[in-house]
């Protein structure tokens, strides 16, 4: 090999530092000679202009999903360069400069929220398990078995006394609980992360497909997508909106491991949440509000959080509250079935409410619009075209749009045809893209609520894709 001559070498510019989210972290830190980072380095979620449609999951050079590869390969290993595993530390801080924080925000969370974490704290009546580990007269016993013992002994000796199953429970016969789906060390394959590859949380819990009517499951699929697409709604293909998460880790550093998981398991659960309400006007609603619930243990120690959002100038950070940190010995183990009732009590109080919070704002999602990303796109500007428009319906509440583009199906029409039915009293101006395709013979229909603004709904831009233009109604 030959040596290099250093005359060959650049001199070093600042234009060669990498920038990070737009920002010059290392440049900023050198000239400024700051001691801590400017607030303005704390990204966040900027939900104007985030997009929120499905996106096809990459392939590899084998042609494979990525999905399809990693499990194939090395199911528990994933890791992609550059990025610090969760037992590093610097993963924590690049999570906050990235908008997700281990920590209160400032404004701390809603009185709504502080009254529905006492009620879950001191709600005590469902009844703990009969004949287990727990048993006061071997509890002591079993605690010193474990002792030393991996994670994996844990959850197979107390992780279900201390995060009881929501579908085992449902299958025992409580009620109201069906509407739930659990996973266990499932890859949420079907997310879109945060940072980093997709989590794989111990346990986790979100709501069910088929707990959404119909209706609700046309309006969400241009946000879900198919199979091989990854959404901000989605855990798993078949876990909606991932509301709780578990995990378990030992040794000095264990409990830190699993809060880390845990944090971007639940920014992943809080983007999906606030990204619908932000779609339908109605981000104030769940400003400051506990959104997702995680628990971290060993078999020794319990620590309990809740995961809300904080809005500002229409960007969305991501905080994290500590509810409560006991140890299942102390005391005799006063408190052992602490963290039991209170995962009960979020299966029946906080994940209905959820839920019913969720379903209404699917509710006002856009209607109708009709998405296949695997069929060409057809591009026609409706500004072009006005001469096509008819505008004669009486309801001015909704508007629809019928479209034919141009030589679609063997049509002759090169041009292409459009009819617009709305209020036409209407004067908005604003041009807002979504991407659609044809129906049956080339048309295409939309129904769009006048309650949304056009204006404030983002343009989605998906690589190699047209859009189809529809002018503010």
């Amino acid at each position: 090999m030959e040596p290099i001559d250093p005359a060959g070498i650049p001199d070093f510019t600042p234009d060669m530092i990498p920038m990070v989210s737009g920002l010059d972290l290392v440049n900023h830190w050198v000239q400024q000679q700051q001691q801590q980072w400017s607030e303005d380095f704390f990204v966040g979620e900027d939900l104007d202009t985030e997009p929120l449609l499905a996106k096809k999951k990459l392939s590899n050079a084998h042609g494979l999903l990525a999905s399809e590869s990693s499990r194939s390969i090395h199911e528990n290993l994933v890791r992609e360069p550059n990025i610090p595993p969760y037992k590093d530390p610097v993963y924590e801080a690049q999570m906050a400069l990235l908008g997700s924080h281990q920590r209160n925000a400032p404004e701390g969370i809603t009185a709504n929220s502080q009254a529905l974490i006492h009620s879950l704290l001191n709600t005590c009546e469902h009844q703990v398990p009969q004949h287990s580990l727990f048993n006061d007269d071997i509890f002591k016993v079993t605690c010193e078995k474990l002792q030393g013992e991996n994670g994996a002994r844990v959850i197979q000796d107390v992780s279900r006394l201390i995060v009881p199953s929501a579908e085992t429970l449902a299958t025992f016969g409580e009620t109201g609980l069906d509407f739930l789906i659990e996973g266990v060390n499932q890859r949420w394959y079907s997310c879109e992360p945060f940072y980093g590859p997709p989590p794989q949380p111990h346990y986790s819990v979100g709501f069910k497909r088929s707990s959404f009517t119909e209706e609700q499951i046309v309006k969400l699929l241009p946000y879900i997508g198919d199979w091989d697409c990854t959404s901000h709604f989605l855990g798993s293909f078949s876990m909606f909106f991932p509301s709780f998460t578990a995990e378990v880790k030992c040794g000095s550093e264990g409990l830190d491991v699993a809060d880390r998981r845990n944090l971007h398991s639940a920014t992943i659960s809080l983007r999906g949440v606030t990204q619908l309400f932000k779609q339908v006007g109605r981000a104030a609603e769940v400003n400051r509000e506990i959104l997702a619930f995680s628990i971290s243990h060993d078999h020794k120690f319990v620590r309990i959080y809740g995961h809300y959002p904080v809005f500002k100038d229409g960007i969305a950070t991501f905080w994290r509250h500590s509810i409560h940190e006991f140890s299942i010995t102390a005391l005799d183990g006063r408190d052992k079935w602490t963290a039991f009732h209170f995962t009960r009590n979020l299966y029946s109080i906080f994940m209905p409410m959820h839920f019913k919070r969720i379903c209404s704002a699917v509710d006002q999602l856009w209607g109708g619009l009709s998405l296949n990303l695997d069929q060409p796109f057809f591009p026609l500007n409706m500004n072009d075209r006005q001469k096509n428009f008819t505008l004669t319906d009486d309801d001015p509440s909704t508007a629809t749009a019928t479209c034919r583009p141009p030589g679609m199906q063997g049509e002759s029409d090169s041009e292409g045809t459009c009819t617009v039915t709305g209020d036409p009293t209407s004067t908005t101006t604003s041009t807002s893209e979504y991407p659609v395709h044809g129906g049956n013979n080339g048309q295409t229909n939309f129904i769009v609520p006048d309650v949304l603004d056009p204006a404030a709904l983002p343009a989605y831009e998906i690589p190699g894709t047209e859009y189809w233009r529809f002018p503010g109604l």
